[in-house]
């Protein structure tokens, strides 16, 4: 990462501690939340049972993880147009 990027970021922080906090909290939740059903359902204990064709990634389901990443960056490509002021 940048130090440009890291600074902007750190300036972002500072600037808007309530939403990144509230960011850090929806983070955290989604992790645990993955932790906890990765071991309640134990998801990766039969995963030597599986042969060579069903642990590969097949193509339909790349161009799904494709589309998935780029709705979830959509900001990062088409930022949204500037706010005008209203008139009075």
């Amino acid at each position: 990462m940048d130090t440009d990027k890291a600074s902007a970021v750190l300036r972002a922080i500072v600037r808007h501690p309530r939403s990144s906090a509230q960011d850090l909290l929806l983070l955290t939740g989604a992790m645990i939340g993955a932790v906890l059903l990765t071991l309640e359902y134990e998801l990766f204990s039969f995963a030597d049972q599986l042969t060579v064709h069903e642990r590969k990634i097949t193509l339909e389901e790349t161009i799904f993880l494709t589309v998935l990443l780029a709705a979830g960056n959509r900001h990062l490509y088409c930022p949204a147009p500037p706010r005008r002021a209203p008139r009075s």
